[in-house]
């Protein structure tokens, strides 16, 4: 007698398949999603900080700029804008960034405000950023006294 189809056997064995096939890769397309991500983030921070850097190095708009931090916002930012400190800026020249809610930004830097003076576009605002996705290992920046901004 011929059969059409598949008995309920190979179905089930099929089914299985799938099954433990997606339990292992659905970990790793996490992971891998969580750590772009971080990259992606990471490098937008560096590149806010850079452009602020640059712009004052060039004294656009005959003006200092910098990078305001906000970690305890949830979810948490930071703002690229024109002026001599976050308080005093001009508003229309603001970028902000808004990072997704499972990040955690901090940093060592007093006021959360990284400041380059037009012209030399040096900075007292030293210290380290950090960003960290939940789970994950975090991504720290280094803001050094010479404008320089480092990934580590």
């Amino acid at each position: 007698m011929s059969s059409r189809g598949f008995s309920l056997v190979e179905v089930l064995v099929v089914i299985g398949i799938f099954l433990v096939l997606g339990a292992v890769v659905l970990p790793v397309a996490g992971n891998f999603y969580t750590s772009s991500s971080l990259e992606q983030e990471s490098n937008n921070l560096v590149t806010a900080l850079r452009s602020a850097h640059t712009r004052s190095l060039a004294r656009f708009n005959n003006s200092a700029h910098g990078v305001f931090l906000e970690p305890a916002v949830v979810p948490p930012r930071y703002t690229l804008y024109q002026g001599v400190n976050y308080a005093g800026r001009q508003t229309a020249y603001d970028v902000v960034t808004i990072l997704p809610p499972s990040f955690t930004l901090s940093t060592t830097i007093a006021g959360a405000d990284i400041r380059f003076s037009a012209g030399p576009a040096l900075t007292s605002d030293v210290g380290t950023i950090t960003l960290t996705p939940s789970g994950q290992a975090p991504r720290i920046i280094t803001v050094n006294k010479f404008g320089g901004i480092y990934e580590n």
